[in-house]
């Protein structure tokens, strides 16, 4: 049981972490112990009354309240962590920083052939048809929609110029080939309105020796514009935090993630899959780290293929240093 003695549990309010009561810290930590994925607490509040069932989602690192559905990132830090700060002096960190995103209707949409600079391709490879429709092409000059085209950035496939044109190969504002994910144009997203804010802090990820940028996103309750799956419905806001080492590796991946919310991408109105809640601001498939230690079993550091899977999932949304 010395971990349980080693360890402290916070949770995530009114922009600061506060440390879990004696009876929620140890029942989490003898799940997290335990390597359970789940777990509940019950917390009495000494001034109403009243009693609160809270679960725990090891995975994510979040407390939910049971009545409410509101969530709240956690974190655990064990002695070992602890004693990384003095290590690293506050007075050399960089300032916060701040970011407001405002939803915002998906850009007017262009022609497709300017989009794309697709050329004519008047004799296509006999053995190639339309990568869209998997017809062949027979090009004339009644029909020019048969005629074949090819865009610019891709090699090897081609479309009936019909085809192409099809209004949903257009999707706020840009198009991605179906055939190779080629994007062309900005693609933006359907996020709420929210905001972004970026602070550092002394101490270490688990399997890092620097200092933590830690990444606070609010997202307030609203009403879903047209641009989401349910317009004119309310939806649920969110407060999540993520972390990423404060060296040159991290520093990159917060310049994309900087551009992935300005452009609408790292989160979307639907289905909270935690909590079976409907119309709440959920993650958009961008993965984050939520926890500082853990590995990735918990959302956490050490997880050496991370950097990896957030720069190929920022990528294929065009999100590119």
């Amino acid at each position: 049981h010395q971990s349980q003695h080693m360890a402290k549990w916070f949770f995530w309010e009114h922009h600061s972490w506060h440390q879990f009561d004696s009876i929620g810290e140890a029942a989490v930590e003898s799940a997290f112990s335990n390597q359970e994925l789940t777990c509940e607490s019950t917390f009495h509040n000494p001034r109403s009354g009243r009693q609160t069932v809270y679960k725990y989602d090891l995975q994510k690192m979040e407390q939910i309240n049971t009545e409410t559905g509101f969530q709240r990132p956690i974190r655990r830090e064990d002695d070992a962590r602890a004693s990384k700060r003095a290590r690293h002096g506050a007075a050399d960190l960089p300032p916060p920083q701040a970011l407001t995103f405002t939803a915002r209707p998906a850009a007017q949409t262009c022609a497709v052939e300017q989009l794309t600079e697709w050329t004519l391709v008047p004799d296509p490879e006999a053995d190639k048809d339309c990568a869209i429709c998997t017809f062949g092409f027979e090009p004339s000059p009644s029909d020019p929609s048969e005629t074949a085209v090819k865009f610019s950035k891709c090699t090897g496939h081609y479309f009936h110029k019909g085809c192409a044109e099809n209004p949903h190969m257009m999707q706020r504002g840009c198009i991605k080939c179906p055939i190779c994910a080629t994007l062309y144009g900005v693609q933006t997203g359907n996020q709420p309105d929210g905001q972004m804010g970026i602070s550092y802090r002394p101490d270490s990820c688990e399997g890092y020796d620097c200092a933590t940028i830690v990444i606070d996103y609010l997202f307030p309750h609203g009403m879903q514009t047209a641009e989401m799956a349910n317009p004119g419905l309310p939806y649920h806001g969110t407060a999540r935090q993520a972390f990423l080492p404060h060296n040159e590796e991290g520093g990159k991946v917060l310049e994309l993630l900087k551009i992935a919310f300005e452009r609408g991408l790292l989160f979307t109105v639907g289905e909270s899959i935690t909590t079976g809640r409907q119309n709440t601001v959920v993650w958009n498939g961008i993965h984050h780290k939520t926890s500082m230690a853990g590995g990735a079993s918990h959302h956490g550091y050490p997880d050496e293929t991370y950097f990896a899977r957030v720069r190929e999932e920022l990528a294929a949304r065009g999100v590119v240093e």
